[in-house]
């Protein structure tokens, strides 16, 4: 599976074969990776679900302490949670942020992260509590341009670690990128 993640973000998800997966994964079995997945959209979605319990994982917790926090709670905490959550994968070990910016490229869509849907759904009606000037569609919409926005930038990010060409700091990258994308949100509506 992370063999296919890697060849997915390097080259395209269109442009990877199962077979190529398998013969990049030492398998000498040509049918391995089909008979273990099926087709190439299942693989995508086991890839999607590998990496998402992690995301989860930081997501919940940072989620748990804003709970917890004295005050009220900003948009700014919630767009950070969201940011720090998938930025919590960035490392050389890895392709997944490179691999969903594929994704959404090559499917003209958000990415999904694989997470809980109902877990988002929750985030999103928590900002929107916190953003009456917004109804549902626009929220939504804002958040299709903070989630690729986010992953787009990490992915960068990512690719700028394996190939060592790092400018900023990554805590400056991150707390650049979350007051960008809460004063995106916190725009007002356009008519």
């Amino acid at each position: 599976m992370l063999t296919a993640e890697r060849l997915f973000a390097e080259n395209g998800i269109g442009n990877v074969s199962l077979r190529d997966i398998g013969l990049a994964a030492g398998q000498k079995n040509n049918g391995a990776v089909q008979y273990h997945f099926r087709d190439r959209e299942n693989l995508v979605v086991e890839v999607t679900k590998y990496r998402a319990a992690l995301i989860e994982k930081v997501r919940a917790e940072r989620l748990e302490r804003i709970a917890s926090q004295k005050g009220e709670p900003q948009v700014r905490d919630y767009v950070s949670a969201f940011v720090d959550a998938l930025a919590s994968i960035l490392d050389e070990d890895n392709y997944y942020l490179r691999f969903l910016s594929r994704l959404a490229i090559e499917t003209g869509g958000t990415p999904g992260q694989g997470g809980s849907q109902e877990e988002l759904a929750k985030l999103r009606a928590i900002m929107l509590e916190l953003m009456p000037h917004l109804n549902v569609d626009v929220l939504n919409h804002r958040w299709q341009i903070m989630t690729i926005t986010t992953v787009h930038i990490l992915a960068g990010y990512q690719a700028a670690i394996k190939a060592k060409t790092l400018g900023r700091p990554l805590n400056w990258l991150l707390t650049d990128l979350t007051n960008f994308l809460t004063a995106g949100l916190q725009a007002p509506v356009s008519e």
